[in-house]
């Protein structure tokens, strides 16, 4: 599932829109409990990291649940700034995150995003296996990550991976997160940069 398919999803939701730059996607949601912005930067094919602000209990997922066909999506790495996410999953699995962990999964959110502190802030990366293999082949070759070998390690059977995360990678996180404060041309560089160590020190 391309980061391209779940964006042309999430529009068809009443409420959300999107502004596209020469940089970057948002989707903007806008609801009478709140609002929302998830800016997605795409960094290599196959690759995109989001960074995720929410000001509402809650945020419609797409729905991929109609063509039963669809079991699994992109490999999602979800890192928690602030607040905490609630959903079911497509295999009827809840999980949450709350400040400092992260979640690794394939699966999607059957319904909607639920953050019962209503404020949330997170990044989000969404891993496309087939055109990650396809088109940026050379991660493997030149940094050595294996996001195959990532998904089995964290994902076995489909599973959902939940933990706080070390030092070290918090540090990446806090880095990839302060970059925000940085004009976008000058701050994607630095995104690649420090998503490759997260993933590199992820294995």
């Amino acid at each position: 599932m391309k980061i391209d398919d779940i964006i042309r999803k999430c529009i068809e939701i009443p409420g959300i829109s999107i502004k596209r730059s020469d940089f970057s996607a948002e989707l903007l949601m806008k609801a009478k409990e709140g609002k929302g912005a998830m800016t997605f930067f795409p960094l290599f094919p196959g690759l995109t990291i989001a960074y995720i602000f929410v000001n509402s209990p809650t945020w419609a997922a797409p729905n991929f649940c109609e063509d039963s066909s669809i079991e699994k999506g992109p490999l999602l790495l979800n890192y928690c700034v602030t607040g905490r996410c609630e959903i079911v999953l497509n295999n009827e699995n809840f999980v949450y995150v709350k400040d400092g962990e992260i979640s690794l999964t394939e699966r999607f959110a059957r319904h909607q995003y639920v953050y019962p502190r209503r404020i949330y802030e997170g990044i989000e990366f969404f891993v496309d296996m087939d055109t990650v293999n396809a088109q940026s082949s050379w991660v493997e070759a030149e940094f050595d990550i294996d996001f195959h070998r990532l998904r089995d390690l964290y994902c076995p059977d489909g599973g959902t991976y939940i933990a706080s995360v070390t030092t070290e990678i918090e540090e990446v996180l806090k880095k990839l997160w302060s970059l925000l404060d940085i004009s976008v041309p000058l701050a994607i560089p630095q995104m690649k940069i420090y998503t490759l160590a997260l993933f590199s020190l992820l294995q």
